[in-house]
């Protein structure tokens, strides 16, 4: 009897320990469930909210802001529809409704900061809408309700964008009300913060001037002292330079300084500071005085240099654009990208040249309905055809074997045949 009595007991233990594998599988399957389902509703909405704003810049605008109110009632659990929010405060405001606009923007940043952590992409939906909420409040002559919103940006979220165009906006409402020693000390605080977390913080365009700013808490005592704000600044390529900086405003602890760069060749101590594709520059300022009383502390910052490419075509001098390519005429390739620049030899770049023609499709079976513009929006990548392509090489344009202007192009003759076939239209 015992014996059995212990075999029952084990089999209901089994059975429990099976039940509960049970309960702990089909409550990650609901779960997983719960997160597929969350996942297809925020690609459903924001594929709606993509279609909204081009149906308003298509012209088509009640349409499209009926869509984005369809995307706020039909997706209340999405983050997409804090985007529609705001897409709808910036639409009231071009159309110089600031009350709607304001209506959808303190939405926004109400629901938002009662969030305990945004990401990346959700604080700039907020701090916009905080932004553009000062700036209806600015178009209303309500200065009295832009300063809180405005400051607040520039309070707590300094080094951003949003705050650079804050303190524009701070510095106009005391101009509009003849303030104009606070006018003068906000518009001079303009485009004075970089996001160190932002994505471009950490590159430099090749060929711009490049910026620094240095704040100190003693560089105001320093200064008066008749000391002054010295960086050095190296290239990984071999150029070297010194900076002077100078305060922004009287008694300020930011100051700042700029050199312009070029690309080409190192050149030490000529006031210019030169870089190739792919360089790396190093900012060095010596802490005279830190808290801790240690002295002369290197503070580094790093960038790297980048360069926006752009082709274009051009005449036969490769810097007047070409605004039409004639028959039976050679046409010009300029590639600017100094990216390409990697040794002083004259590079060579190769670019993809295409003539296509369009399809026109029947507009007027698109007309009926929401759904059926929404299509015809989603065929519009589809009505080019490709009829012909070659591939080009340009070699670079130089001075020398010295490179300076970071430049790509040459004439290609082999692309007359090209241009003659994207003449005609297939039959």
């Amino acid at each position: 009897m015992q014996t059995r009595f212990v075999f029952v007991q084990m089999a209901v233990l089994c059975f429990v320990l099976t039940g509960s594998e049970m309960v702990l599988a089909q409550g990650a399957e609901t779960v997983r469930r719960e997160i597929d389902a969350s996942r297809e509703g925020d690609f459903a909405a924001g594929r709606m909210l993509r279609r909204a704003v081009d149906l308003i810049s298509a012209g088509e605008t009640d349409r499209g802001l009926r869509m984005l109110e369809s995307v706020i009632d039909q997706f209340p659990a999405s983050d997409v529809r804090f985007q529609a929010y705001l897409e709808l405060g910036k639409h009231h405001l071009e159309e110089y409704n600031q009350t709607q606009a304001i209506t959808y923007l303190a939405n926004n940043v109400r629901d938002l900061q009662q969030r305990e952590r945004l990401s990346p992409d959700l604080r700039e939906v907020m701090l916009e809408s905080m932004y553009l909420t000062g700036v209806a409040y600015y178009q209303m002559r309500d200065y009295n309700n832009a300063f809180p919103v405005l400051r607040r940006i520039t309070t707590d979220y300094p080094n951003t964008v949003w705050a650079n165009q804050s303190y524009y906006y701070i510095g106009m409402c005391h101009f509009v009300q003849e303030r104009w020693s606070r006018a003068i000390e906000a518009l001079s605080m303009v485009g004075t913060h970089v996001d160190p977390q932002g994505e471009h913080a950490e590159y430099v365009e090749a060929g711009r001037r490049l910026y620094i700013k240095v704040q100190d808490g003693d560089l105001p005592i320093i200064y008066a002292l008749g000391e002054e704000c010295v960086v050095k600044v190296e290239t990984a390529s071999g150029d070297s330079e010194t900076i002077i900086c100078v305060p922004l405003s009287a008694g300020s602890d930011v100051f700042i300084g700029s050199i312009p760069t070029e690309v080409g060749m190192p050149v030490p101590g000529d006031n210019v500071l030169q870089v190739v594709g792919g360089d790396e520059i190093t900012v060095t300022y010596y802490d005279m005085n830190t808290e801790e009383g240690e002295r002369n502390v290197p503070r580094v910052s790093t960038v790297r240099v980048v360069s926006s490419g752009a082709v274009m075509f051009t005449l036969g001098d490769f810097e007047t654009r070409a605004r039409n390519a004639f028959i039976d005429q050679p046409v010009f390739v300029l590639l600017e990208d100094a990216d390409l620049d990697v040794s002083p030899e004259r590079d060579i770049a190769t670019v993809r040249v295409y003539s296509r023609y369009r399809i026109d499709p029947d507009e007027d079976d698109y007309r009926e309905d929401v759904s059926a513009i929404e299509d015809f929006l989603d065929r519009r990548v589809e009505e080019y055809r490709i009829r012909d392509e070659l591939s080009l090489d340009l070699e670079e344009l130089g001075e020398g074997q010295v490179v300076r202007s970071g430049r790509f192009g040459n004439s290609f003759r082999t692309i007359l045949p090209l241009l003659e076939d994207s003449a005609r239209k297939p039959d």
